[in-house]
């Protein structure tokens, strides 16, 4: 059993399907479901795209921290009333000082997915700061390049769950309930 490790975290590149699957997750665990992004949309009064375009993703960066560290607060301090499943943005991770926050505070998931497959579900979405006004080639290109930057940080999770199988979302979040369980 984990100390004060009451919440899942669930982290994965765009389109890994963090948001769906934290969504049925939490559903399915009783838990509350906290969007790392979408908090940070009201927030900041702004799409993730504007925030990008308008202060550029350091400030994005420093938002999204600070969001977190508050959120993580709020949760141990017992401002919600049950435990949280929250879906972090595909970069929070690579940040340095996120990794203890989140392992003091929770079991880490990562919602892995092959590169064909987010090229797949991101090929005609242009609301991703780091993938739009890109010509199909270089989208893909892109997202390899990220993918690969980023799946050293990743693979730290407690728990790597492939969110490429043909599983249909609910299937895919009691799999991830299964795997949680003996977590707490």
């Amino acid at each position: 059993m984990m100390q004060n490790r009451g919440n899942v975290f669930l982290i994965g590149f765009m389109g890994s399907g963090k948001t769906t699957i934290g969504r049925l997750l939490a559903q399915e665990l009783g838990w509350d479901f906290i969007d790392l992004d979408e908090m940070i949309e009201r927030r900041e009064r702004m799409s993730i795209e504007n925030i990008f375009d308008t202060h550029g993703e350091a400030y994005f960066r420093r938002v999204e921290m600070s969001l977190l560290k508050e959120i993580v607060s709020n949760v141990s301090a017992g401002s919600t009333t049950s435990r949280t499943v929250i879906a972090l943005g595909g970069g929070t991770p690579t940040q340095d000082a996120t990794w203890p926050l989140l392992r003091r505070n929770g079991v880490v998931v990562y919602l892995r997915c092959r590169v064909d497959e987010l090229y797949r579900r991101l090929q005609d979405d242009n609301t991703r700061p780091l993938l739009r006004r890109m010509p199909p080639e270089q989208r893909l290109q892109r997202i390899e390049e990220l993918l690969i930057l980023r799946e050293p940080f990743y693979r730290r999770a407690d728990i790597v769950v492939d969110s490429t199988s043909h599983q249909r979302p609910k299937d895919l979040a009691e799999t991830v309930c299964a795997m949680i369980r003996d977590k707490f």
